[in-house]
């Protein structure tokens, strides 16, 4: 049980690192005042479209990584209390995460 906390914490972490990542990004160009007046609505939609964009990114390379590198299912092993399993499963998604919010950003 404790280690699909230590799972669930590593999705939420990467979720977060990829939240943070698109509310602390600079603004490439300041807005002008004779430019177009954005909402806070549309910059929202898009905040939100590029976090929804990130999340599924994050699963696809966990599962990319979870396919790939690995040789064992590490859903199973971390169901069966393997500590080790899942410590890797918060690098490997952390490692996503990262890759991810650069890209994005």
């Amino acid at each position: 049980m404790r280690s699909i906390r230590v799972f669930n914490g590593a999705c939420f972490s990467g979720i977060l690192l990829i939240a943070v990542s698109a509310v602390g990004a600079t603004v490439e160009q300041p807005l002008l005042a004779d430019g177009p007046v954005h909402s806070i609505w549309k910059l929202l939609f898009h905040c939100s479209l590029f976090g929804l964009l990130g999340i599924a990114l994050v699963v696809i390379g966990f599962k990319v990584f979870d396919w790939v590198i690995t040789k064992i299912d590490l859903e199973a092993e971390i169901l069966k209390g393997n500590v080790a399993a899942a410590i890797l499963s918060a690098a490997a998604i952390m490692g996503v995460s990262l890759i991810v919010a650069l890209a994005i950003h």
